[in-house]
């Protein structure tokens, strides 16, 4: 019970928390090495979801720079990890509006774009443009995700 108070509660401050960009971490079970810097190998500490205890960060992205991101990394049981992380280890939950996702060639609502009927999944992210992602889709092909079809919470589906 005490458990899912906490993952509750956790929950809705990062529904609430309209800020920079928030993603989360691709892979579960693994380590991801926060540096001190955008250049070098000088790790600080780590992130790593958690399948075990069910603890999952949450990333908060604050610059870029040389493919590495400034991040501010939380999860239930972690709060204030920061620092740099590389590129791929960023994913994003996808949010489908009226059981339909819209993914877009370029980082623009004009752009040519495809509408799929699917359920929502963790993809990994290539690139960010202001706070449009570039993930890789199950057909291994690159598209844009808007911000309406992005969740950032790895408890909820966002719905």
């Amino acid at each position: 019970m005490k458990k899912s108070v906490v993952i509750l509660l956790f929950t809705m401050t990062s529904i609430l928390i309209n800020g920079q960009l928030k993603v989360l971490i691709f892979n579960d079970q693994q380590k991801i090495n926060v540096y001190d810097s955008f250049i070098g190998n000088n790790t600080i500490n780590y992130l790593m979801n958690d399948t075990i205890t069910e603890d999952y960060f949450v990333i908060e992205i604050i610059s870029s720079k040389n493919n590495r991101y400034q991040i501010e990394g939380t999860s239930i049981l972690n709060r204030g990890i920061t620092g740099w992380i590389d590129l791929q280890n960023i994913g994003i939950n996808t949010r489908s509006r009226d059981n339909k996702l819209i993914l877009y060639n370029k980082p623009r609502y004009s752009s040519d774009h495809l509408v799929i009927s699917d359920t929502d999944r963790l993809v990994e992210v290539k690139s960010i443009s202001s706070n449009w992602l570039k993930i890789i889709w199950v057909d291994k092909k690159e598209y844009w995700l808007p911000p309406e079809y992005q969740c950032p919470n790895p408890y909820t589906t966002c719905n």
